[in-house]
């Protein structure tokens, strides 16, 4: 639990210097704006079982300097791997993220042990989505016998991921307030 606290306080340290501000000193950050951004998500689960998850991200959505005014939607695909376990697994995230703060998604997927498969559903809460996120989910598995299902896997989880943009495009808000 340490381990998850260090990890937790790593992640958001990192997320409250992800701003990126211009050198300009004339450059004024618009009421409201819309972007798309793609770029490297990062995590880690803990559940009963520890992964390290990495992937790549999609996301659009529109911001505002007003209090909850902002919201984004995104997919990911990504990768995660407990090894200690030696299991791993690979799935698709689809997320939205709404007033800067609740965070919905489901995750689906598959986890190997590299001698059995075992796919699952993941539906997901949690804060953040935009930089940050911290998000509980519960694996759904497709083989809900305990006897038949494949050892090292986490029912509940408790994850956090950072999300590194590598390339961002804003906006202007249409009048419509709908994304570009």
């Amino acid at each position: 639990m340490r381990k998850l606290f260090l990890l937790m306080s790593v992640f958001v340290c990192l997320s409250a210097n992800a701003q990126k501000v211009a050198a300009d000193s004339n450059f004024i950050i618009p009421f409201n704006y819309s972007y798309k951004a793609w770029g490297l998500v990062a995590g880690i689960s803990q559940g009963s079982n520890t992964y390290f998850e990495l992937g790549f991200y999609k996301m659009a959505g529109s911001m505002s300097r007003c209090a909850f005014g902002s919201g984004a939607g995104a997919v990911s695909l990504s990768v995660e791997y407990n090894p200690f376990g030696k299991v791993a697994g690979a799935g698709i995230t689809a997320w939205s993220s709404a007033a800067t703060v609740l965070m919905l998604g489901a995750n689906a997927g598959a986890y190997s042990n590299f001698d059995r498969t075992q796919g699952y559903v993941r539906p997901m809460i949690g804060i953040g989505g935009v930089v940050f996120s911290l998000s509980y989910g519960r694996n759904i598995y497709f083989v809900n016998d305990p006897e038949n299902r494949m050892g090292g896997l986490n029912t509940n989880m408790v994850s956090v991921k950072y999300y590194i943009s590598c390339r961002e495009k804003r906006g202007a808000l249409p009048e419509s307030g709908a994304y570009n």
